[in-house]
């Protein structure tokens, strides 16, 4: 093969792992490290390396070896392999979690090589007195080879040539033959064997290591060969190999459960695919609910719709937790409760820029058996007690998402707030997790949302307003108000303004239909057991903005969002109100009724199903419709309620079904 044949082939195998690192969206660089024996040509390949990831798209840093630059200057004192290690580390630390989001780290000689050098030091030629007796190497070693460092390191390279070569290429350009302190056969060939010796006790330790002996090979042919071995190392790498165990899901009850029903099993690894793939597999997600001392406090985050698809249980929706998939890095023994631990570590520190230990917790499970998504998860939930007063969080960019509004994803919430502002937003796992840790009686906190929750409404309106189509303008010289929910139900005088939209095509000749959930909507509502043309709701505090048309607009940004889990531009300049005062229900309700046209040609809605239901029969909640077959077809049914009646007439030229305007 001719050199330019190798170089497009590496050129191939790079982007080949540069997408593979983007789908599994790694919140962390790659971390390589190379060590070994003296001239064995490591800096040399680091150097050809690191331009040829720079110049194939990735974003790389090497972090220099700190041997040459150690203040002190005897080598053979353990302070100065001490010094470079945590030299080493305290210039690792920064760059990974850097906002520069490096792709790859390279280290000249960082953890494992502190080991080599620490066994040499320990296991020289003077065996009854080393330079480092056994209770400081145990110590020291300990310290270096802690998973806080080793479990980051990706892949170690070592380096290998025959000591006679070393000194070779040592003293070759040099006008002197005199032998160095560490540059001798003898401290050569020790330390090759130190190498070794390491390798028995720590190879565990590390992810994957590779060496290479380049004691006869030329520095192109073993740049090509590292590069290559190294990329194909990263390849197998980053295939993302999630955990999963073989329980028959019999064995687990819906809700919670005891973390002994899963004790005895054995955690297993494959690819993400064919795990998710496969419903007979149940996948462990470790999660963790940070909260206070009295727990009337919690951590809110939402996913950002990018990562998480659409068919998972959290999309859209308010987490009171995070966490994720246990991976192969997280393995280490068949102690699940230790893997479960770092992958909570691993996923705190990605994902929350925080250090939290949960070794001494004890987890309990939950499970939903109601969806084939859900199904195939289990939540191993553990609970963090830690001062919530004045805390403030970073969420990961890429992992959450900032919500609309005033309200943020990352923030702290009063538990029972968070519940009663956002009940239709809350999956299942942290409504479990609200009633076994908070005591949260669901029935009770609904109640109270109703109660508590304020809503805008319009004074003195009523006489302004004609039955049916009534313009925009009507609204100018009112001001909209706000109190509690309860409150201005009751009061008939006052005028709630309902912002509702219309979701047809750019001919006007289909629409969307829903029909909302009889859980949700009362006997006396206009809309129970209707079929409606639009979707909407209240105008709420937080939607209030400076003119009464952002103020509704950002309404529906919020409702299209919580009912549809889409987000609609709206252009529209002038919405037209809609009023229907013949029943009392209606009369104190006012549509602000906004038309959007889009391409709906082969477009899927996905309703809330806590608000919206599917219609027996061949019309479905949620389906795009035929706007002449759906009048036609419900002309006798009087399943069309007056708001979408009016809305076909003044949008869709519809005037020959007035008998669906019969009471």
């Amino acid at each position: 093969m001719d050199k330019e044949e190798s170089i497009k082939n590496l050129q191939n195998l790079a982007k080949e792992v540069k997408s593979l690192k983007e789908q599994v969206h790694l919140r962390r660089p790659i971390i390589i490290e190379f060590c070994g024996s003296p001239k064995a040509g490591k800096t040399t390949t680091i150097t050809s390396l690191n331009v040829f990831l720079k110049r194939n798209g990735f974003k790389t840093t090497v972090l220099a070896e700190k041997a040459s630059i150690c203040p002190i200057e005897k080598k053979t004192h353990y302070y100065f392999n001490m010094w470079t290690l945590c030299s080493s580390i305290t210039d690792l630390l920064p760059k990974i979690l850097s906002d520069t989001k490096f792709d790859i780290i390279i280290i000249d000689r960082g953890i494992f090589d502190a080991l080599c050098w620490l066994e040499w030091l320990n296991n020289n030629e003077h065996e009854n007195n080393p330079y480092l007796n056994d209770e400081y190497f145990n110590i020291l070693t300990e310290f270096a080879s802690m998973d806080l460092w080793t479990s980051i390191i990706d892949l170690v390279y070592i380096f290998k040539a025959e000591p006679d070569i070393s000194i070779e290429r040592e003293y070759a350009n040099l006008l002197t033959a005199t032998r160095g302190t560490i540059m001798n056969e003898s401290v050569l060939e020790s330390y090759n064997l130190a190498i070794e010796q390491t390798l028995e006790k720590f190879e565990g330790k590390f992810r994957e290591i590779q060496q290479l002996n380049n004691s006869s090979k030329n520095p192109n042919e073993v740049n090509h060969t590292v590069t290559k071995t190294i990329l194909e190392t990263l390849k197998n790498l980053l295939a993302d190999k999630i955990g999963y165990f073989r329980i028959p899901k019999g064995n687990l009850k819906q809700g919670i459960n005891h973390f002994e029903v899963i004790k005895d099993h054995k955690l297993e690894f494959d690819t993400r695919s064919d795990v998710e793939n496969n419903y007979n597999l149940i996948q462990p997600i470790p999660i963790v609910v940070i909260t206070n001392k009295e727990k009337t406090k919690v951590l809110v985050v939402k996913k950002n719709e990018k990562t998480t698809p659409k068919e998972s249980a959290e999309n859209n929706k308010l987490l009171i937790y995070i966490g994720g998939h246990v991976r192969k890095e997280d393995y280490r023994s068949d102690n699940l409760k230790d893997t479960f631990a770092r992958c909570l570590n691993r996923e705190i520190t990605e994902e929350l820029n925080e250090s939290i230990s949960t070794n001494k917790i004890q987890p309990f499970l939950i499970y939903d058996p109601n969806t084939q998504s859900s199904s195939k998860h289990l939540a191993i939930c553990y609970i963090c007690i830690m001062d919530l007063d004045n805390k403030m969080f970073s969420p990961s960019e890429e992992e959450f998402v900032q919500m609309r509004g005033t309200t943020k994803s990352g923030q702290i919430y009063e538990v029972n707030e968070f519940v009663r502002k956002h009940k239709n937003q809350i999956e299942y796992w942290s409504e479990q997790i609200l009633r076994k840790i908070f005591n949260i009686n669901f029935s009770i906190e609904i109640q109270k949302t109703y109660e508590d929750e304020k809503i805008g409404y319009f004074n003195n309106l009523k006489t302004n307003l004609k039955s049916g189509i009534n313009d925009f303008t009507i609204l100018d010289s009112f001001r909209l108000e706000y109190d509690f929910r309860k409150k201005v139900e009751k009061n008939y005088n006052l005028i709630q303004p309902i912002p509702i939209i219309v979701i047809t095509n750019y001919q006007k000749s289909k629409i969307l239909v829903v029909k909302k959930n009889e859980k949700t909507t009362s006997k006396e509502s206009a809309e129970s057991e209707k079929l409606l043309l639009y979707l909407g709701g209240h105008v709420k505090e937080d939607d209030n903005k400076h003119t009464l048309k952002e103020t509704f607009i950002e309404c529906l940004y919020r409702e299209i969002y919580e009912e549809l889990n889409e987000k609609i531009k709206i252009n529209q300049a002038f919405p037209f109100l809609i009023y229907d005062p013949i029943i009392k229900s209606s009369s104190k309700h006012l549509a602000i009724c906004y038309v959007i046209e889009m391409d709906l040609d082969n477009k899927i809605f996905s309703p809330s199903t806590e608000e919206f239901v599917q219609i027996k029969g061949t019309t479905k909640s949620g389906q795009i419709h035929n706007i002449k077959d759906l009048v036609k077809s419900y002309r006798n049914m009087k399943q069309i309620e007056n708001w979408s009646k009016h809305i076909l007439k003044k949008v869709f030229n519809i005037n020959t079904f007035d008998t669906l305007f019969e009471n």
